[in-house]
């Protein structure tokens, strides 16, 4: 296998960043082509195409010479010897397909195309078509008679575009205006052979080699996961490439496609799996397929397509799940069972330093355990309808709810405060009695020193635990800056202030943030956070969130998705989503959705939004 092919496929396997940002192999070297009769190309693993005088992918540095079979036809009646051959082309159209589609209607092309007044490249007037022309060097031969005369015609063409060329056959003319001095003589003035050397016509499509890869996760979320944000076609080894599909509490995501309608870069053909309760898509593409069906060399935006199903939601509850702070997992029927169903087992260790992990639990105040999706015993569910438990249900978009439980550490759990009881009745002062006379008071001994001496081999005095981050001060966190909000044993919380760009197009309010060796919630987002960040397109608000402060996300004009996770939020102040995207989407908790489609009237957002039951 060549080094290139392998390093890339076991960066695939591996995961690394490298693979997940950008699928890139090693140049191809440049080939000789010769475009003809019977040219044949590999559209994929299965699929080879034989076609008169079509060719492709033309990669930088190619070169492409048409020929024709030659055809001689014997004297005879009076005629001379005739020669009849393809040896030349010419350019009836151009097409080239840039990055960023240049549609303005659903029947309109995406493509620019123009006819070169010449045959080659004159007359082109589009700016874009005649950038992309530029290193497009056409080559000419010498076609010789037997008698040492020859024309020169335009056979092919170098591609020093850097880009990727495909070419097909659009007519036949002739390969030049003076074929005549071909003509061959005897010593008597007698034409003995004549030659008729055709041109072929040719469509020349120019795709870019690399583009962009954007994906709507349709109110999902990979969970940290990374996608190929590009893609650049280099050479003709096929690239095997894995995608994350987005998760989603009441769903299952089942496949993917493209937004446009147009042919999908890496096919409709994929292999389908699940890794902790996440789903991924494992492609195939063959650079033979690039362009062949039009449209493939564009930007290209993925949609995922959800099924409702059953999901499990794992709370961290100060600690982490998988790295993040709640972890969405599809849980499966078993195959074989029959009502009432049981589950495939999905489990996941949290992690908390400093403390021990008790399990998982349907609240969260821990009065009952969860047993595991593949246990069918019998939960006491009385007083307790917030427990959501899968095996009583026929629903296919249930959703548990599961919060870990841990024991130790140094640092508090946060518990529901009690409801305060009524203060006891005080009982009768006892009168005063007369005040004892003080006795004198012993007078304190002086500690004695210590002194530290190099190399005392004595244990030392234990050190005093990290200070607490001040109450007022700012701290930067994986692209927010948060301002601690409360800082003492018992209570630790943050606001969100600003993201530390405008950059990001994707922002997760995360439940719980870590500033150095503590834990704090995140309860609430500070008044125009994100006010006018034009580039934010999607929100995930942490479950810990209780308020968004006013105009808060005021004029993030493409912010069309936002997923309000918490179920504590109190209030939401007026113009927290004024003039985000038109027909934009809030996604709620199904409990809290009167109560949160209140609370958003009255921060006056527009009739277009839609809040939606999540």
């Amino acid at each position: 296998m060549k080094k290139g092919r392998w390093l890339h496929r076991l960066a695939v396997v591996l995961g690394t960043a490298a693979a997940a940002v950008m699928l890139t192999q090693v140049p191809a070297a440049a080939r000789d082509l010769i475009c003809k009769e019977d040219t044949t190309y590999k559209i994929n693993a299965t699929e080879i195409r034989t076609v008169d005088f079509i060719s492709g992918p033309i990669m930088p540095g190619d070169t492409l010479k048409v020929q024709g079979k030659q055809e001689i036809f014997p004297a005879g009646n009076g005629t001379p010897e005739s020669v009849q051959q393809i040896v030349a082309m010419d350019v009836a159209e151009y097409w080239y397909y840039p990055k960023e589609s240049v549609a303005t209607g659903p029947f309109t092309n995406h493509f620019v195309t123009e006819h070169p007044s010449d045959g080659y490249k004159a007359g082109i007037v589009n700016a874009q078509l005649l950038e992309a022309l530029k290193g497009l060097e056409f080559v000419t031969t010498k076609i010789y008679n037997r008698q040492g005369e020859y024309v020169e015609v335009i056979s092919g063409f170098v591609n020093n575009t850097g880009k990727i060329l495909r070419v097909a056959a659009n007519g036949e003319g002739p390969a030049c205006n003076n074929m005549g001095a071909l003509n061959e003589f005897d010593g008597e003035g007698n034409c003995i052979r004549t030659y008729n050397l055709r041109a072929k016509g040719m469509i020349v499509r120019i795709y870019e080699p690399e583009c962009d890869l954007t994906y709507d996760l349709d109110g999902g979320s990979l969970q940290g996961k990374t996608n190929p944000s590009t893609y650049t076609v280099a050479t003709l080894e096929p690239y095997s490439v894995k995608i994350w599909g987005p998760v989603k509490e009441g769903f299952h995501c089942t496949s993917m496609g493209t937004s446009d309608g147009r042919s999908s870069l890496f096919g409709n053909d994929f292999t389908k799996g699940i890794e902790n309760g996440q789903r991924y898509f494992i492609h195939e593409y063959w650079p033979g397929y690039f362009g062949y069906a039009g449209g493939t060399g564009q930007n290209r935006d993925f949609w995922f397509s959800f099924n409702k199903g059953y999901t499990a939601v794992f709370h961290g509850n100060g600690g982490t799940v998988n790295g993040l702070d709640t972890w969405i997992s599809e849980v499966d029927r078993d195959k074989d069972s029959t009502w009432p169903y049981k589950y495939t087992d999905v489990n996941f260790t949290p992690v908390r330093a400093g403390y021990q992990f008790e399990g998982w639990y349907l609240d969260e105040n821990f009065d009952q355990k969860f047993y595991g999706f593949q246990d069918d015993r019998t939960y006491d569910t009385t007083g307790h309808a917030d427990w959501k438990i899968p095996f009583w249900t026929t629903r296919s978009d249930y959703i548990t709810d599961l919060y870990a439980k841990w024991s130790g550490g140094t640092e508090p759990m946060p518990s529901t405060a009690p409801l305060p009881s009524e203060a006891p009745t005080p009982s009768t002062a006892p009168l005063p009695s007369e005040a004892p006379t003080p006795s004198t008071a012993p007078t304190p001994t002086k500690a004695p020193e210590q002194s530290v001496t190099p190399g005392n081999t004595q244990t030392p005095t234990p050190t005093a635990a990290p200070a607490l981050p001040k109450k007022g001060s700012q701290h930067k966190v994986k692209g927010l800056i948060y301002k601690v909000t409360a800082s003492t044993a018992s209570k630790k919380t943050v606001t969100v202030m600003r993201p530390v760009k405008k950059t990001e197009k994707k922002i997760t309010i995360p439940a719980y943030v870590k500033l150095g060796s503590y834990t704090y919630q995140v309860t609430s987002i500070n008044a125009k956070a994100f006010r006018n960040n034009k580039r934010l397109v999607q929100v995930t608000i942490g479950a810990k969130i209780t308020k968004i402060g006013r105009q808060a996300f005021e004029g993030c004009k493409n912010l069309k998705k936002i997923t309000i996770r918490s179920k504590a939020v109190k209030k939401i102040e007026v113009n927290a989503f004024r003039k985000v995207k038109k027909g934009a989407k809030i996604y709620v908790p199904k409990a809290k959705y009167k109560a949160y489609k209140k609370y958003l009237k009255a921060a006056k957002i527009t009739k277009d939004i839609k809040v939606i039951r999540k």
